[in-house]
C-alpha cells in the first residue's frame, strides 16, 4: 500500500473520532489537575486508547500519572514517539491548553495505529507524561531509557500563532534561604543579624547584573519569606528566582553569576546562605530542520502554513527541550481562535470552546502523516539522525558567552581537536601521564594502575607523589626495561627539559633527570599564576629549557568530588581559562608566544555516576578466594591458591553493567594485557558505574565521577618549546 493511502486512512480513522476527541478534550478541561495529581485524566487517556484498539496500554507506568500504550510489530525497527501532557495550572486551570495537548496526541496516536494495522511498516508508542508545569514528567522516561530506541518524538502545543519550528528556553529554579539571627528591632538591633538584608542587596545585585545579561537572557524572581514582624529582626530569609537561557552552555554562565550574587549578599549580611535546586531543570529545545520540514510538507497539505522561525516571539521552556536532546523531536506550536496569552484566563477559555477542535484535529493528522513518512520512507531516518547529532556537536562545541575566551583564542589561532581526544587503556591519571610522556601503551611502559603487583619480584606497589622511591616500577615496566619519557629523550639529545608536578619525573632513567622539575604539591598543581611565572622564568634563564610540561589537577579534582558538570567544575574551568591566559599574556612579554608549540590537552575524560549505581563485590565473590588492585571503573583479580580464574568469573558472569575478561580475552584494541603487571582477571564497569569490593566502601561512598576514554580539555597543560 502506498504511503498516501496509508495517510489517507490514518486522517479517516481521526475524523471518524473527532466526536469522541472533542470528548476526551473536554473532559480534561472541566476537570483540571495539578502537577502528578491528574488522575482523572489520566483513567480517560488510558481507556480510550484501549477502547481504540492499542492493546498494551500501561497504566501508571513509571509515575502514579503516567501511562504508555504500543503498537506495531516489535520487527519494525521503524519508532516514533507521541507525547501527551494534560496537567493544569494552580488556580487558573488549562491555561496552557494541555487538554487539547492530550486530543492531538491520541488522536495522532489512533491515526497511526490505523495505519499500522494497514500494513504501515513502524511502531508507535504513546507517552503520557504528567506534570509539564515544573515537574518535569518527561524526565523519568528518559531517565528509564525509553527514547533509546525511539526514532523520532512529537507533540503539538497551542497558542495564538503557528510556528512548527519555536524556540523553547532551559530553565532553572533555584531557591536561596538565608540565615541571620533574630533580635529586637528597636531595643538591640545590634545583637540580631538581618536576613532579609541579604535578600534584598541579593535581589538588587541580580537587578543591576542585568545590564551585562545577554539579551535573551531570561530572570524573574520574589522575595518568597522576608520575616515574621517588623519590631523581629528577620532571622531567616528566602528568594526565588527562575533563569532561563537559549542554551545549556549559557544556563551555567548565567548560574554562576546569579550565585555570585547571591553568596556576596549572604557576605555582606554576615549571613549564611543555602542554595537549592527547586523542580527538575528543563533543557532547550534542539531544532531537527528535517524532521521539522517534513512536519511542515504535512500540514501545508492539510492548508496549515507555519511562520517564519522568529526567536523574537513569546517563548517559555518546557521538558519537551529534554527529550530533544536525546532524540531528534519536534514541538510545533499551532494557533487557536485567540488574541490571549498562553497562562491567562482568556486563554484558559479559548481551551475549551468548540472552535479550538478543528486546528487540534488538524494538528493530529499532521503527526500522523509524518510518523508514516517515516514508517515508509528508510531514506528519511538517517538523514534526521545526521541533522540532530550535527547540531548537538555544534552546542557541545559552543562556548557561551564569554565562558572561555582565552581557550577559544587558542582554538582560533591554532588547531583544535573536535570531540576531544581518546585516552589510553587504562583511563586513570598516573598510567594516562606515564602514557603521554612516553608515546607507549600501558602494557608497553609497564605502568598499568596507580597500584600496580610485579611477581618478578612478588611485590606491590602503590604510586606516591615521591615517585623516585618506585624506580624500579618505572625503569622496569616489561621485561625488556619500561618507557622512556620525553624529558630523558630530550636530555639524552642535548636538550634541557623543565618538568613541574608530573608523576615519575624525579625518577632517574638512563642516567638522565630533567634539568629542571617541581615535584607534585597537591596546592601548587591546581594551577597558579606563580607556577606559570615560574615556567617562565625557566624559559628566559641564562641556561633556558626548551621543552617544558605542566600538570595541572583541576578541574579533575572537582570534577572527581562534585561532578564534572557541577557548578564548582565550571568555576574551575573559568578560573583555569584565566591562568590560559595569564600563560599567553606572560608569552607574548618575553616575546616567547610566536617561537614555541604550545599543546593543552587531557589524561581522561569523566562521566558521572551515582550510589544507585555501584556494584559490590563481596555481594558476588568470596573475599577469601582473591586479591585484587586498584579501584573502579578497573579493578585487576588474582584468584588465590586452590581456586580456579573460571570459578571467579562464572561468579560474575551474571552481574549487569561490568565486562569480566580473563587475561587472555582482554580486547586487543585496549592495548592491555602483554605484560606482566596485568593480572590474570580484569574487571570494567560499564559507563556511569562504578565497582567497589566491599559493603563497607558502599556504605562510604560519596559523590564523585569515574573515568572515561572520551577525554575533556584544560585537565592537564602540556608544553613543548622549540
Amino acid at each position: 500500500m502506498s504511503t498516501e493511502e496509508l495517510k489517507r486512512i490514518a486522517c479517516k480513522a481521526i475524523d471518524d473520532n473527532a466526536a469522541k476527541l472533542n470528548g476526551v478534550s473536554q473532559e480534561i478541561w472541566s476537570k483540571p489537575e495539578l502537577a502528578f495529581e491528574e488522575v482523572e485524566a489520566h483513567k480517560l487517556l488510558t481507556e480510550f486508547l484501549t477502547d481504540q484498539g492499542f492493546e498494551n496500554v500501561e497504566k501508571s507506568f513509571l509515575m502514579k500519572t503516567g501511562f504508555r500504550a504500543r503498537a506495531g510489530n516489535p520487527d519494525h525497527q521503524r519508532h516514533v514517539a507521541i507525547l501527551c501532557e494534560y496537567d493544569a495550572l494552580p488556580e487558573i486551570g488549562h491555561a496552557c491548553g494541555h487538554n487539547l495537548i492530550a486530543e492531538a496526541g491520541v488522536g495522532a496516536a489512533i491515526g497511526v495505529l490505523a495505519a499500522i494495522k494497514a500494513g504501515a511498516r513502524g511502531r508507535v508508542s504513546v507517552f503520557g507524561t504528567p506534570a509539564e508545569e515544573g515537574g518535569g514528567g518527561k524526565l523519568p522516561f528518559i531517565e528509564k531509557g525509553l527514547f533509546n530506541d525511539v526514532d523520532a518524538a512529537m507533540m503539538v502545543h497551542p497558542c495564538f500563532f503557528d510556528s512548527f519550528k519555536h524556540e523553547f528556553l532551559s530553565i532553572k529554579r533555584i531557591q536561596a534561604t538565608f540565615h541571620g539571627k533574630a533580635s529586637h528591632a528597636a531595643a538591640s538591633p545590634w545583637e540580631g543579624i538581618n536576613a532579609l538584608d541579604a535578600a534584598v542587596t541579593a535581589y538588587t545585585s541580580i537587578s543591576a547584573l542585568r545590564q551585562q545579561m545577554h539579551p535573551k537572557w531570561k530572570v524573574h524572581g520574589i522575595i518568597s519569606d522576608g520575616g515574621v514582624k517588623p519590631n523581629i529582626i528577620p532571622e531567616r530569609s528566602q528568594i526565588e528566582y527562575y533563569l532561563r537561557t537559549p542554551t545549556e552552555v549559557e544556563m551555567k554562565t548565567l548560574e554562576m553569576k546569579i550565585r555570585n550574587c547571591i553568596e556576596g549578599a549572604a557576605l555582606t549580611a554576615n549571613c549564611t546562605v543555602e542554595i537549592k535546586q527547586l523542580q527538575p531543570s528543563y533543557k532547550n529545545m534542539v531544532f531537527n530542520d528535517v524532521l521539522v520540514n517534513l512536519f511542515s510538507e504535512n500540514a501545508k497539505e492539510l492548508g496549515l502554513i507555519g511562520e517564519e522561525f522568529d526567536p523574537s516571539k513569546p517563548t517559555g521552556s518546557t521538558d519537551m527541550g529534554n527529550v530533544s536532546h536525546v532524540v531528534p523531536s519536534i514541538h510545533p506550536m499551532y494557533a487557536i481562535p485567540t488574541k490571549a496569552f498562553n497562562h491567562t484566563r482568556e486563554f484558559t477559555d479559548d481551551a475549551g470552546k468548540e472552535y479550538s477542535q478543528a486546528p487540534t484535529i488538524l494538528q493530529a493528522k499532521a503527526m500522523a502523516m509524518t510518523a508514516i513518512d517515516l514508517f515508509e520512507n528508510p531514506k528519511l531516518l538517517p538523514t534526521i539522525r545526521e541533522d540532530f547529532e550535527n547540531y548537538l556537536h555544534q552546542v557541545k562545541q559552543k562556548r557561551g558567552w564569554g565562558f572561555t575566551p582565552n581557550f577559544d583564542y587558542l582554538i582560533k589561532e591554532g588547531t583544535f581537536v573536535e570531540g576531544g581526544l581518546l585516552g589510553s587503556y587504562a583511563t586513570v591519571t598516573i598510567p594516562s601521564h606515564w602514557t603521554i610522556a612516553t608515546g607507549m601503551y600501558q602494557e608497553s611502559h609497564g605502568v598499568v594502575g596507580r597500584q600496580m603487583y610485579d611477581p618478578r619480584i612478588n611485590e606491590t606497589l602503590t604510586i606516591t607523589a615521591d615517585s623516585s622511591k618506585s624506580s624500579f616500577w618505572f625503569n622496569n615496566g616489561t621485561s625488556g626495561g619500561g618507557g622512556e619519557p620525553i624529558w630523558v629523550t630530550n636530555e639524552r639529545q642535548g636538550g634541557l627539559s623543565g618538568v613541574m608536578h608530573w608523576i615519575g619525573l624525579d625518577v632517574e632513567l638512563h642516567g638522565f633527570l630533567p634539568t629542571r622539575q617541581e615535584k607534585f604539591n597537591i596546592d601548587m598543581a591546581t594551577g597558579h599564576k606563580e607556577t606559570i611565572d615560574k615556567l617562565i622564568n625557566w624559559l628566559i634563564d641564562e641556561n633556558p629549557i626548551n621543552l617544558g610540561l605542566l600538570y595541572i589537577s583541576q578541574p579533575d579534582k572537582f570534577g572527581h568530588f562534585y561532578g564534572p558538570t557541577s557548578i564548582e567544575v565550571l568555576n574551575e574551568i573559568i578560573r583555569l581559562d584565566d591562568i590560559v591566559g595569564y600563560l599567553i599574556e606572560r608569552l607574548k612579554e618575553e616575546d616567547l608566544y610566536d617561537s614555541i608549540n604550545l599543546i593543552i590537552t587531557s589524561d581522561h575524560g569523566m562521566t558521572d555516576s551515582s550510589k544507585e549505581k555501584l556494584i559490590v563485590l563481596e555481594d558476588y565473590l568470596d573475599s577469601m578466594k582473591y586479591v585484587s588492585i586498584n579501584n573502579s571503573p578497573i579493578i585487576h583479580i588474582t584468584p588465590l591458591e586452590g581456586v580456579e580464574a573460571d570459578e571467579i568469573i562464572k561468579n560474575l558472569s551474571s552481574v549487569k553493567h561490568i565486562k569480566v575478561w580473563k587475561k587472555e580475552d582482554i580486547p586487543s584494541e585496549f592495548h592491555y594485557k602483554f605484560n606482566e603487571r596485568i593480572m590474570p582477571i580484569l574487571l570494567t564497569a560499564d559507563l556511569n558505574w562504578n565497582i567497589v569490593k566491599t559493603r563497607r566502601e558502599y556504605n562510604k561512598w560519596c559523590k564523585f565521577t569515574i573515568f572515561y576514554r572520551k577525554n575533556i580539555r584544560s585537565s592537564l597543560l602540556f608544553i613543548y618549546f622549540l
